[in-house]
């Protein structure tokens, strides 16, 4: 089984850094997949804060993958993804936003216009059957409340 690592986009955001923990977590627990969760920079004052109030470590920094499959959350556009895009193979997307995205090969797409991905991935967490953990629930409300309330 090949590790997939899930990434955000560029300019990380609660719900970016959430949704890419949740996606990660999810990917293991339900489908018995190696995966890792990922950022592509610091995360900004909010998410920093909501990190330290549920006692979560930030993300490891990467601007490019160091696997040959990815996983993407919170955006589908090559132009907000890692630097090696094109040399990697994307096994996943869970989004939002409009679509931006080509692939020759079959994976898993889910894109609903909802407020957040963590949204998204709540109700694929319901689907699966799978316990979300109390820091990651919180991480999650805080990034739905982050991209659909403020």
């Amino acid at each position: 089984m090949t590790k997939k690592q899930v990434f955000g986009h560029k300019n990380p955001d609660t719900d970016t850094v959430a949704s890419a923990m949740a996606a990660a977590y999810l990917l293991n627990q339900a489908y018995g997949e190696e995966a890792q969760a990922m950022a592509q920079g610091e995360p900004n004052a909010e998410t920093k804060f909501a990190l330290d109030h549920f006692g979560l470590d930030a993300l490891p920094i990467a601007t490019a993958a160091d696997t040959d499959e990815v996983v993407l959350v919170d955006h589908n556009e090559a132009g907000q993804s890692i630097d090696n895009f094109a040399d990697v193979t994307v096994a996943g997307v869970y989004d939002h936003h409009k679509l931006d995205f080509k692939s020759n090969a079959p994976l898993w797409f889910t894109n609903k216009p909802l407020g957040s991905v963590s949204t998204i991935l709540y109700y694929e967490f319901q689907n699966e059957n799978v316990e979300i953990p109390t820091a990651l629930a919180g991480m999650m409300a805080s990034a739905i409340i982050s991209d659909t309330l403020l």
